[in-house]
């Protein structure tokens, strides 16, 4: 299994996010091609044979699983994604991706910021949780503010790998 990690460093992986944001293909996927394959040279040279592999990844990660799987022809299975058809359909013009296909399952938590920011490629399966809430209840007399706080704790804690776990 080969395991993409989601966003670790705000500030390092601030461009790669950014690019997935602006709907870019992010930089990182590069990286994780080469990674990949040097991996598996380095597989083939000590053991002889080429290993199965698969992809697993959460949000950053997941795109870099979904990219990787469609790319080799293998499966993934990801978590909270932002949504990877439409960098597939750039990266790969001419595979024969189906948007429906079996190679890539999704598990997304409740549609939050990050895990709606694109069409999804594979089989989307949406998994529920708690969400706690803030102390104040939020409803239609408050203010701007508020509403922003609400909304960044709600995404924070649908989108946390932990929240998602405890699903399963």
């Amino acid at each position: 299994v080969i395991a993409h990690r989601g966003t670790d460093d705000f500030f390092g992986d601030f461009p790669s996010d950014r690019a997935i944001f602006e709907r870019n293909i992010p930089a990182q996927a590069v990286h994780a091609e080469n990674f990949t394959d040097k991996s598996l040279r380095e597989y083939v040279a000590e053991f002889g044979d080429t290993p199965t592999i698969s992809y697993t990844g959460h949000s950053l990660g997941a795109i870099l699983g979904e990219i990787g799987a469609i790319r080799d022809g293998i499966r993934a299975v990801t978590f909270d994604s932002p949504g990877s058809h439409d960098f597939i359909e750039q990266l790969l013009p001419d595979s024969p991706f189906s948007p429906s296909g079996d190679l890539i399952t999704t598990y997304n938590a409740s549609p939050n910021a990050f895990n709606s920011i694109q069409p999804h490629a594979g089989r989307l399966v949406r998994i529920y949780h708690e969400y706690s809430s803030p102390e104040e209840k939020i409803n239609s007399e408050c203010n701007i503010p508020e509403l922003l706080s609400a909304f960044v704790t709600y995404t924070a804690q649908q989108h946390s790998m932990r929240s998602i776990l405890t699903a399963f």
